[in-house]
């Protein structure tokens, strides 16, 4: 028996698939050869059903197609966090949410709290001009 291929790359399994199914050869075979030579945690089975069928419909793209959502963090972001934290080691993550006025924090609603005040000073805080927040 042949030791299964390691490091393998959704996008070459999918490859694999699209390949085989043009063969006409059905999901659950395919999903064996794959088994035989990438190993048994290649793929599952009903994964490999999902795109035999997305081929078979007459897709021909093998990688992934964005998705809406959380969307994934920019270096721009990223850069812009460590710099605020080496100015102030002791900021909170809640205060950088609020020192950014467009991050997904200020667009949900605040909190309830016993003190109303608290309320009105986070949104303010939230929607000021300067986004920062006052103390």
């Amino acid at each position: 028996m042949e030791v299964p291929v390691g490091a393998t790359v959704s996008c070459e399994i999918r490859s694999v698939i699209r390949i085989v199914n043009a063969k006409k050869v059905p999901p659950i075979e395919i999903h064996r050869q794959l088994c035989n030579v990438y190993g048994e945690k290649c793929m599952y089975v009903q994964h490999v059903r999902k795109w035999w069928k997305e081929f078979t419909t007459g897709r021909t793209d093998i990688h992934d197609e964005d998705r809406c959502g959380r969307p994934s963090i920019s270096d721009e972001i990223i850069e812009k966090v460590e710099k605020l934290v080496l100015e102030d080691r002791r900021v909170t993550i809640r205060e950088l949410a609020l020192r950014d006025p467009t991050s997904p924090h200020c667009a949900r609603p605040p909190r309830l709290s016993s003190n109303p005040g608290h309320i009105e000073r986070i949104w303010m805080d939230c929607h000021s001009p300067s986004g920062l927040i006052t103390k």
